[in-house]
């Protein structure tokens, strides 16, 4: 008998490493039990990848545990250490189906084991039963057979209300799992960018109104989107954020050294703070507004739910999710923009004050909170790097990842202009410029109490769900940054158990002392009637946003032009002109230069400004004279399931070489910058001979991809011929990549493989 709880599989029975890895060898039995194993093993790396590209701000150790499980899943008998549900199969059937084989038995003996591990309700899965191909005469028949009854006898139709509505959503979650990746880029890039910030640009335009508010938006909206363009073009180029695990950090640590690295930490971490503080305010003044309760409670009761789970250490959201949220959040903005048009006001919308023009005085705080928030809310440039994967590994060529990004924050824009107009003509300019909180509290006195219906919804759902992905990041973050216990790798039951526990104990409030200070200074904000939502809102676009959203994805262009991996199927030369590059530089550049300068009055905000200028010109220095131009040479050999690949790359671009192609059965000599292999079973090696005049780095990659996208070294002895002889490298399946300096000498690399 099945067992009661129709999501939760039993404990699976384990499968030898030889048996995984082996091709399946053995009787049918073995073979299906390591066929569903292996289906298993690809749903559950599939369900990892997209909590990943939910969770933006997720660690490196993070990520590389999820990648290490997975491995040591497939290496060792062992079964899952976070079991899939029936549902998560059904979601990506359409993934594993590639897994299964053509045989009817082996089929039929799968399902069979599927039927007594799990609640298999024949309506709800028709995923399943297409990937196993169950509703073919071949395979019922083999069932059949088998077992001397019809292979309906595995379905279940007994299922509960809440199961059902399990399932609903499943079927739900995986049709927008399997958007398009045009789409999916789109999607993710669009609700990671609309955000909350949203209530705070009525706030921050109202002093020089709607027509410049628009203006600003659709100038400052395109410099964005030329940067966004940057990045997505850096990351196109960049294998590591295609395979594997890597994220937004190490794409800058790899292309613009350690300098860039630290300076990326530091920001990451005052975007983690300030962004946190302003949430808590967001959600407190927002929620007491609407019910009448306190702030300091709202704030006190969305910090214990962060600790809540800091506990848990994750948020469990997926790509699904996180999209449904996302499209939730766009449809309550777009109501919340309904309810204020009604209110619209010709003066209102036809107000003009820019500040220092028409005998209009220079106030710098306008300027400061303008700049700051609009900024603030087009910065969505590091989410990019976590959607990767999921869109590359479906079209490597980057068209789809580069036009899905563009459109997005098209329309990001457009959605603020509407939001703009909207509410700022609906709302006096001098009460709006003087409100701490959201624009919510001024919009609800006039459009009425649905503006707190559905409005709170908003606050609760986009500042909700972020605050406890800053307050993971923090944690996260401070993790890193603290040197690892002693006892680490030790057992609770070693003489040093006790010790060990008490350091984990202390790093553990150790990580939590930023979460903590942070909500005892909104606490003591509230109290004095010193909180402000738009304030850090505009601290970030004013000191961080110019360096992440326009100095570091100039940086990350350039360099990556000049050392990538791949060449993206769209990339915007004209982009990378010096002209171009310079223009844009200065735009962000100039903007903080002139908070230290001018806009600031206090001198600890200019001092502040003025060294962040300083650290940009460092690291802009660092970039250009250090190795961080020199040009790369990429020699790639990559395996994939179906399919077996070698290209070069020099320089960003396509080079055209020799290769000599040594078969067991023949040889073949061509002239190429890419070509494909039928098989590598039957290759010995591969020579490339390489033209004079090649300086710089020679990166060598001989890796093979799994069937979720997860990248592995290919054993190889390389050789590599220069002038001081010939020196062999060894690639193992844990180092996958080496690379060297390549003298003009050198004129030709052997790629041996290593006989299975």
């Amino acid at each position: 008998m099945r067992s009661p709880n129709a999501g939760s599989p039993a404990p699976a029975k384990a499968i030898s490493r030889a048996e995984i890895l082996g091709g399946l060898a053995g009787r049918t039995t073995k073979q299906a039990s390591a066929l569903l194993l292996l289906i298993e093993t690809h749903t559950a790396q599939l369900l990892a990848d997209s909590r990943q590209a939910a969770a933006p701000y997720a660690s490196a150790p993070t990520r590389r545990a999820q990648a290490q499980a997975y491995l040591q899943t497939l290496a060792h008998e062992r079964a899952l250490t976070e079991p899939v549900t029936i549902r998560d199969l059904e979601r990506y059937a359409r993934q594993w189906a590639q897994l299964v084989p053509d045989s009817a038995t082996t089929r039929a003996v799968t399902a069979h084991l599927l039927g007594e591990k799990y609640h298999l309700p024949r309506r709800m899965t028709p995923g399943i039963r297409k990937a196993l191909g169950l509703d073919e005469d071949g395979v019922q028949q083999a069932y059949q057979q088998l077992y001397h009854q019809p292979l309906d006898s595995i379905y279940t139709e007994a299922i509960g209300v809440r199961d059902r509505l399990r399932w609903r959503w499943a079927r739900l979650a995986g049709r927008l799992e399997n958007l398009s990746p045009f789409w999916s880029a789109f999607a993710l890039t669009l609700t990671e960018t609309v955000g909350a910030g949203i209530l705070a640009l009525p706030i921050a335009l109202a002093a020089i109104g709607p027509p410049a508010g628009v203006i600003l938006l659709l100038v400052l909206g395109f410099v964005n989107i030329l940067t966004l363009a940057g990045v997505t073009e850096a990351i196109t180029r960049y294998g590591p954020m295609r395979y594997g695990f890597a994220y937004f950090g190490q794409l800058v640590s790899d292309l613009l050294g350690r300098a860039g690295m630290i300076t990326f930490s530091m920001s990451l971490l005052a975007i983690n703070l300030l962004i946190l503080g302003a949430y808590y305010v967001g959600i407190a003044t927002t929620l007491a507004d609407a019910t009448g309760v306190s702030p300091l409670v709202w704030a006190a009761l969305l910090f214990g739910l962060g600790i809540y789970f800091l506990m848990r250490q994750s948020l469990n959201a997926t790509i699904a999710s996180a999209l449904m949220i996302g499209i939730i959040n766009l449809v309550l903005i777009f109501i919340l923009i309904a309810l204020a048009l009604p209110y619209a006001r010709a003066e209102y919308l036809a107000y003009v004050h820019l500040p220092g023009l028409n005998g209009a005085p220079f106030d710098p705080s306008i300027i400061e909170l303008i700049f700051g928030i609009v900024l603030a809310a087009f910065f969505g440039h590091t989410a990019l790097g976590n959607a990767a994967k999921v869109v590359l590994h479906r079209d490597p060529s980057g068209r789809t990842f580069h036009w899905g990004n563009i459109a997005a924050l098209t329309v990001a824009m457009l959605i603020y202009v509407f939001w703009i107009v909207a509410v700022n003509g609906a709302l006096a300019p001098a009460h709006m410029a003087e409100t701490a909180g959201t624009a919510l509290g001024p919009l609800a006195q006039i459009a009425g109490p649905a503006v707190y219906l559905f409005g709170g919804l908003f606050v609760v759902l986009s500042m909700g769900m972020a605050s406890i992905h800053f307050t993971l990041a923090l944690f996260n973050q401070v993790q890193e940054w603290l040197p690892a216990p002693a006892y680490a790798t030790q057992g609770p039951t070693t003489p040093h158990a006790g010790s060990w526990l008490q350091r984990s104990r202390v790093r553990s409030a150790l990580g939590l002392l930023p979460v903590l200070l942070v909500f005892l200074l909104v606490e003591w904000a509230l109290l004095n009637n010193r909180a402000s939502f738009a304030g850090p809102l505009g601290l970030i676009g004013a000191l961080i946003a110019p360096l992440l959203a326009g100095i570091f994805p100039l940086l990350l262009l350039v360099v990556s032009r000049r050392r990538g991996d791949y060449v993206p199927s769209i990339c915007w030369r004209w982009l990378g002109h010096p002209l171009v590059l310079t223009l844009i530089y200065l735009i962000f550049f100039g903007g903080l230069l002139a908070h230290g300068l001018v806009i600031w009055p206090d001198p600890a905000r200019r001092a502040v400004a003025l060294i962040v200028c300083a650290g940009i010109l460092l690291l802009t220095i660092l970039v250009l004279r250090r190795n961080a131009l020199k040009p790369r040479t990429v020699v790639e050999v990559r395996s994939e399931v179906g399919r077996n690949h070698f290209q070069i790359v020099s320089s960003g671009n396509p080079l055209a070489v020799v290769v000599d192609i040594d078969e067991f059965n023949r040889q073949e000599r061509v002239e190429t910058a890419a070509r494909e292999l039928p098989t590598l079973a039957n290759v010995r090696s591969l020579c490339f001979h390489l033209p004079k005049g090649i300086e710089g780095e020679l990166k060598l990659w001989i890796h093979q991809v799994s069937s979720e996208g997860a990248s592995f070294g290919l054993p190889a002895r390389c050789l590599v011929h220069g002038a001081n002889g010939v020196e062999e490298h060894p690639i193992t399946s844990s180092q996958q990549t080496l690379i060297l300096p390549w003298g003009a000498a050198a004129q030709q690399v052997e790629v041996h493989f290593t006989p299975k």
